[in-house]
């Protein structure tokens, strides 16, 4: 009983963060050919992840293109967004 209620309190205070992700707006060969790749890494502070991307661009910019090779043809745009954002963001896109 008591693994269940930690579990629970958890799964409450989970609802109450936001997270945010360091996210980058493709264009590629598959289809749909435009879409928002989402690191799985997450900042509890959308100003550090913002912070990161700038600090880190150039070095996203090379793993983006190291994880989708020869598919990519451009990177649109980086930023951080919640995964929520990043959801409806893909959907909208055809995902």
């Amino acid at each position: 009983m008591a693994q269940r209620e930690t579990c629970a309190e958890v799964s409450w205070w989970q609802g109450m963060i936001t997270l945010y992700f360091v996210s980058a707006l493709i264009l590629t060969h598959t289809v749909p050919p435009v879409g928002w790749l989402v690191y799985t890494e997450s900042y509890s502070d959308i100003k550090v992840c913002e912070r990161h991307v700038r600090k880190n661009r150039d070095s996203i910019v090379l793993s983006v293109g190291n994880y989708m090779g020869k598919k990519l043809i451009e990177i649109k745009d980086i930023r951080c967004l919640t995964m929520e954002d990043a959801t409806r963001k893909n959907t909208a896109l055809g995902h």
